[in-house]
């Protein structure tokens, strides 16, 4: 008589699972790398909490120490816990009070941030202190924070885990729009600059396609409101231009869009890793300065040199190695 394995369990926390949110985007990737690394067990999510608005304060904040309460309670009871998102650096209190042996997801938060950029930065410089006394490896979904990492440790640190699963598409299809662009009601996203160049470039009678919050802008744009992942990778490949935000040099709005072989104009405090990413397509602007953004757009797109795109293929999976 034959007799079925017992699987292990895994009990995790996410604030978002969402197709259509970043942070949800990061996780279920993540997940699909803890299934692959982790095959004799299930995973058991225990958030049973469900939130119309996951923007909310008391979603983003105060949720997330709820998270590490219920981790407790099954790290007390020696079962496998994992704590997937929100995990910002700059939350070094969450950081500090995660559980022990806690199978933390991707690292994420800005240093370029609009408003509170000191108090984000030297909370950042903690909650990445107290990631590598309490973990041996951590992934973070971006490099924003490499420099504060000691170079002895650099090697059991994951960056760039956005670039996860990232490919190339072919994109043949025609084009309906000359720019998308991606608004939401934030802080720091730069939204001021956002809506003055979008007026600008509506004005010369560029076709836009805007998702997201929809703007006091009516000639030649048109609104497509809050959408599925799916319904924006199709507005996408039939656009040729987009914008980046202005505190991240790569979202998945922006990867989605260079994968689909647009060119993108981001803010040029950023600087792009060339040994990750080799391209013409992702053009600096600068964020702060209307006219002079505008004319580099209108070079960039006269410029009909051929697009390219080459980068680097990142592996994950040591990351669950001894």
């Amino acid at each position: 008589m034959s007799m079925s394995l017992k699987k292990d369990k895994i009990f995790y926390w996410a604030n978002s699972e969402l197709k259509n949110d970043g942070e949800g985007i990061l996780a279920n990737n993540f997940l699909f790398l803890l299934k692959n690394n982790f095959k004799n067990s299930s995973l058991i999510s225990i958030n049973k909490i469900k939130l119309k608005n996951k923007q909310s304060i008391f979603a983003k904040y105060i949720l997330p120490f709820y998270g590490v309460i219920l981790l407790w309670g099954h790290y007390l009871k020696n079962e496998k816990i994992s704590y997937i998102n929100y995990l910002p650096a700059w939350n070094f209190l969450l950081i500090f009070l995660l559980p022990p042996r806690t199978i933390i997801g991707p690292v994420t938060g800005s240093i370029n941030r609009k408003n509170w950029n000191f108090f984000t930065t030297v909370s950042s410089y903690i909650g990445i202190k107290f990631l590598l006394i309490k973990y041996k490896k951590i992934i973070f979904s971006h490099d924003f924070f490499k420099s504060f990492v000691p170079r002895n440790k650099v090697k059991n640190c994951f960056f760039n885990f956005l670039l996860f699963n990232f490919k190339k598409k072919i994109n043949n299809k025609k084009k309906k729009y000359d720019f998308i662009f991606y608004v939401r009601k934030h802080n720091n996203k730069g939204n001021q600059f956002f809506i003055d160049l979008i007026k600008t470039l509506s004005e010369k009678n560029y076709k836009i396609c805007v998702i997201g919050q929809k703007l006091n802008i009516k000639k030649n744009v048109t609104y497509k409101g809050i959408v599925t992942r799916k319904k924006s990778l199709r507005l996408i490949a039939v656009s040729k231009y987009s914008l980046g935000s202005f505190e991240n040099l790569f979202s998945f709005f922006v990867l989605d869009c260079l994968s689909n072989n647009l060119k993108i104009f981001f803010n040029k405090n950023f600087k792009i890793d060339k040994k990750l990413i080799k391209t013409n397509l992702l053009i600096p602007i600068d964020f702060y300065n209307l006219n002079k953004s505008l004319k580099s757009i209108n070079n960039s797109i006269k410029n009909k040199n051929i697009n390219t795109l080459k980068f680097k293929k990142l592996n994950f999976s040591s990351f669950f190695s001894q």
